[in-house]
C-alpha cells in the first residue's frame, strides 16, 4: 500500500464537522479526541466523494488489557443517502495491538467485505471513501449508471 493511501500528518489537522441533522454518540464537532475526528472525517469524506447527505454515526472503542499490553479496537459505523445508490451502510474496524505493534483493518459496504486492500495500515477517511465508491460502482446496475472512473480500475 502506498504512502498516499495511509492516515498521513493532513487527516489529523483537519476539523471536520457533522451537520446538526446527523445522528451521533460523538460530539458532531471538535476538538477533542482524534479518533473522533477521524470517524467525524469517514462520514464526512463519504458525503463528499458519493454526493450523499449524511444520516447517522456510531463510534465504538473498546481496549482489552492482555499480557500487560493494551489491544485496541474501534467500530465506526456511518450512514449516507446516496442519489446514485440508496442508502449506504459503511463499517470500519480497526485493530491494534501495542504489544507487536500492529495494527489491521476492515471495510464493509452494506455488509459486504471489502477484501481486496492491505490490512498492515489503514486507510485514510478519503481514501476509505475512495475504495467505498469504487465497491458500490462495481455493483451498481450497468444501465442506470454512467462509466465509472479509470481509477477505480473498472473502466
Amino acid at each position: 500500500m502506498s504512502p498516499r493511501r495511509c492516515v498521513d500528518p493532513w487527516d489529523w489537522c483537519v476539523s471536520y464537522l457533522l451537520p446538526s441533522s446527523c445522528v451521533t454518540n460523538i460530539p458532531g464537532r471538535g476538538p477533542g479526541c482524534g479518533a473522533h475526528d477521524h470517524a467525524r472525517g469517514l462520514l464526512v469524506e463519504l458525503v463528499r466523494r458519493l454526493d450523499a447527505s449524511a444520516v447517522s454515526l456510531h463510534y465504538f472503542e473498546r481496549t482489552y488489557p492482555i499480557w500487560g499490553f493494551d489491544d485496541c479496537r474501534t467500530v465506526v459505523t456511518a450512514v449516507v443517502d446516496a442519489p446514485r445508490f440508496g442508502r449506504v451502510r459503511v463499517t470500519t474496524f480497526a485493530r491494534y495491538c501495542r504489544r507487536s505493534g500492529t495494527e489491521s483493518w476492515a471495510v464493509f459496504v452494506n455488509g459486504h467485505h471489502l477484501n481486496t486492500e492491505d490490512r498492515r495500515h489503514p486507510p485514510s477517511q478519503r481514501f476509505t471513501a475512495f475504495l467505498v465508491y469504487c465497491a458500490l460502482r462495481a455493483r451498481a446496475p450497468a444501465a442506470s449508471a454512467p462509466d465509472p472512473p479509470r481509477e477505480c480500475g473498472l473502466a
